[in-house]
């Protein structure tokens, strides 16, 4: 079943909602048409509704990783939140967790879409902020 999603430009938050069984075909697909989207940019935030989901198998996740590599540049310095009250997409998330250490963006879950969408709304902490907390980013 395909995903469907609303790309909210003030708050910088692609918000997904997953019914079903998700192909990683279908998931390429939606993340194409997103990027295609007039108001996305880089480092837009993702908000992944996943209760009503089957939960992706290892193959999935490792396939997702690698587009993500692929389109580093286009996504950014972003931020994923997996948003499930659910054990196993809790678990799946986790593992999706182990291999994403080289990917540009964050990744977490959560149990709470308010908690998740202010999360995926924040911009990523830069390494300069450590060395100057006072810095005004760029936004």
């Amino acid at each position: 079943m395909p995903i469907t999603w609303t790309l909210d430009d003030a708050t910088g938050v692609v918000r997904l909602v997953y019914a079903g069984e998700t192909k990683h075909t279908e998931w390429v697909e939606m993340m194409q048409a997103v990027f295609a989207h007039p108001a996305y940019r880089p480092g837009m935030g993702f908000v992944a509704i996943v209760d009503d989901s089957s939960p992706p198998d290892s193959a999935y996740i490792q396939r997702s990783a690698a587009f993500i590599r692929e389109h580093a540049a286009t996504l950014g310095d972003f931020r994923w939140a997996n948003v499930t009250q659910r054990p196993v997409h809790f678990g799946m998330t986790r593992v999706a967790q182990a291999h994403s250490d080289d990917l540009p963006g964050d990744l977490a879950v959560f149990d709470d879409e308010a908690k998740a969408l202010a999360w995926a709304a924040t911009p990523r902490p830069s390494p300069l902020d450590a060395l100057n907390p006072d810095r005004v980013r760029p936004g």
